[in-house]
């Protein structure tokens, strides 16, 4: 019996080229929150985000979390998000132990005052 290959949910809409990560990085606006930093650069396609938790916010197990607390505010705050931008979410060490709540109203913040929600 074949096996499907497995699929993403909205797979096609995260930041994943190194190019395009440094780009947003480099070139893009940065906000800073309290427990999160966005850049985000108009890129003309469908709207994209990528994820970082760096070492300062502890080891793998704490960068794991960190992100998937990142990913999961994205898919709040994804519908008021106009397209047309790469942002990438980082996060701070005071990410840790923040709830999600937390994180989604600081992502959702620094998303209105980057210009990218409608």
């Amino acid at each position: 019996m074949p096996v499907k290959p497995r699929t993403r949910a909205g797979s096609g809409r995260t930041l994943i080229g190194s190019s395009d990560i440094s780009r947003v990085l480099r070139e893009g606006s940065r906000r800073t929150g309290r427990v999160l930093v966005v850049y985000a650069f108009p890129s003309g396609r469908t709207t994209r985000a990528g994820y970082a938790s760096p070492r300062s916010i502890g080891g793998a197990v704490a960068r794991n979390r960190v992100r998937r607390l990142m990913r999961e505010a994205w898919r709040a705050v994804q519908g008021s998000v106009r397209e047309g931008f790469d942002v990438m979410i980082v996060g701070r060490p005071e990410v840790r132990g923040a709830s999600l709540d937390e994180v989604a109203t600081d992502l959702e913040r620094l998303l209105e005052e980057a210009g990218v929600t409608a």
